[in-house]
């Protein structure tokens, strides 16, 4: 995951990140602690948790393979459209379903 252009995150039910990658964290502009273990909300901001992610989240919690493009701002480096995948995760390693968020980026 680390070598990876992608942006990749794992989210519990609970909207609580169990894994961001090296991109994810640049891209933010946060360290593995200030993201690790605290909430989706806390990290994105209110506005954009309720307005952009939470609704797709929750469908893919559902089972739904879920797939958009969206344009967002990054504290550190400006506008970037991203072409986004969720996929429900269920496997031995984490107690509930997850969320795998890869997003393909280029420069707006």
């Amino acid at each position: 995951m680390e070598g990876l252009e992608e942006i990749i995150v794992v989210v519990d039910r609970e909207y609580r990140y169990l894994i961001a990658n090296q991109t994810y964290l640049r891209y933010r502009g946060l360290k593995r602690d200030q993201v690790i273990g605290h909430l989706v909300e806390e990290v994105v901001g209110k506005e954009a948790f309720e307005t952009l992610v939470k609704t797709k989240m929750d469908e893919c919690f559902e089972g739904k393979v879920v797939r958009y493009e969206m344009r967002y701002e990054f504290p550190k480096l400006g506008e970037r459209d991203l072409f986004v995948s969720l996929l429900s995760y269920r496997g031995s390693s984490w107690p509930r379903s997850t969320s795998y968020y890869p997003a393909r980026h280029h420069r707006a």
